[in-house]
């Protein structure tokens, strides 16, 4: 990010405001930007943005091959979009305003990196990614594999069936991605010993998970101790049923993999029958229509 010195014709103000996530072991407060403010035109940054075509696998390719190796490997490129810089001619149009306090005067700046909320983003920052794999196709082939299929954005998801390997994954993509700028951080794994071969020091976070707790993988809980997977859901301890919070409890599950089909299917059977009742979104269920949803 840099002051902007002089008008330079077209741009693009970004609306931006904080979320803050006290959960989170890094990042505590993220900057949000919406590309898709509309202008006075009517259009937003969005609405003109080519958003470029896929270069990742699904989420349920990069699961399933995961879970085929014996140690498997987790991390993450930390700001992965910050590392990939935008054309100069095309900065102008990730301006933002700032003021450090009310009584301070309006400053504004121009972003100079890929931008969260712009619909071109993740192609943006796969493709710088994919660029660098290619860079070193000949003289590391497997890492240039590793980079370009077992990354889902900035989320890596990699392993192998010996120790010794997923040690030498590990020094050879860090070194890789460090030279461009995309620093991989947050390493977990199945195995201790190739946790105790990560130097843990400085931005090279390793993530040390207790006995009994999880983690998020892709959207999924993981035990890494155990190396099995959980779900782990809330259900609103309202005891009103309507059709609106009936749908909105069967959305919170995510199974990429389907491995709760079999109580999932049931729910959806059940909002497919309350639809050919054709009921009102915030009308109570009766108690017949509740006890189906019992059982």
């Amino acid at each position: 990010m840099k002051k902007v010195s002089r008008d330079n014709g077209g741009k693009y103000y970004l609306p931006h405001q904080a979320v803050v996530r006290e959960n989170h072991l890094t990042t505590k407060v993220r900057v949000v930007f919406d590309a898709s403010a509309k202008t006075t035109n009517g259009k937003s940054l969005n609405d003109v943005l080519e958003v470029g075509p896929k270069l990742q696998q699904d989420i349920f390719q990069i699961l399933l091959k995961w879970r085929l190796w014996i140690f498997v490997l987790v991390a993450d490129v930390e700001k992965m979009y910050r590392q990939v810089l935008v054309a100069e001619d095309d900065q102008p149009y990730q301006n933002v305003l700032w003021r450090e306090n009310l009584q301070m005067p309006i400053k504004e700046f121009v972003l100079t990196t890929v931008t969260y909320g712009t619909a071109c983003a993740p192609f943006l920052a796969k493709r710088a990614l994919i660029e660098i794999g290619k860079e070193c196709s000949k003289r590391n082939p497997k890492i240039q594999a590793i980079i370009q299929d077992d990354f889902y954005m900035d989320d890596l998801m990699t392993g192998a069936d010996f120790v010794l390997e997923c040690v030498k994954i590990y020094q050879d993509i860090s070194q890789q991605l460090d030279k461009f700028g995309f620093k991989l951080r947050k390493w977990m794994s199945n195995e201790l010993r190739i946790l105790e071969a990560i130097p843990d020091v400085g931005d090279n976070l390793v993530v040390r998970i207790e006995e009994g707790e999880m983690m998020k993988t892709l959207g999924v809980q993981w035990d890494p101790h155990t190396d099995n997977f959980a779900f782990y859901f809330q259900i609103s301890e309202d005891k009103t049923l309507t059709k609106r919070k009936a749908l909105s409890t069967l959305a919170k599950i995510f199974d990429p993999l389907g491995w709760l089909t079999p109580v999932t299917m049931l729910a959806k059977l059940f909002i497919q029958r309350l639809w050919l009742m054709d009921l009102q979104w915030d009308v109570e269920l009766n108690a017949e229509m509740k006890q189906v949803k019992a059982c």
